[in-house]
């Protein structure tokens, strides 16, 4: 039996340096984005009691959900996945 195997030349260095200035503007821009997002939920935290008053008054119901969902979401989750893998 004979294999036929075909080659591809090997990458040239503009294509690395490409691929490198196209990675490192992927990171720019997702670090861009993080900042932004990052100013913005701080301006929330900061501004968002005196446009929105009633999201900052004591309320344990709400409280107590905002707790417990992701606990029991999570413990859903794991004996759902504990179930499914013997």
């Amino acid at each position: 039996l004979t294999q036929q195997y075909q080659t591809r030349p090997c990458s040239s260095k503009s294509t690395e340096h490409q691929n490198y200035t196209s990675s490192s503007q992927e990171d720019l821009v997702y670090v861009g984005k993080l900042v932004a997002g990052s100013f913005a939920g701080g301006a929330a935290i900061k501004y968002g009691s005196a446009l929105f008053p009633e999201i900052t008054t004591p309320n344990l119901v709400v409280a107590l959900l905002l707790i417990l969902t992701p606990v029991l979401v999570a413990v859903f989750l794991l004996i759902k996945e504990s179930r499914t893998n013997p």
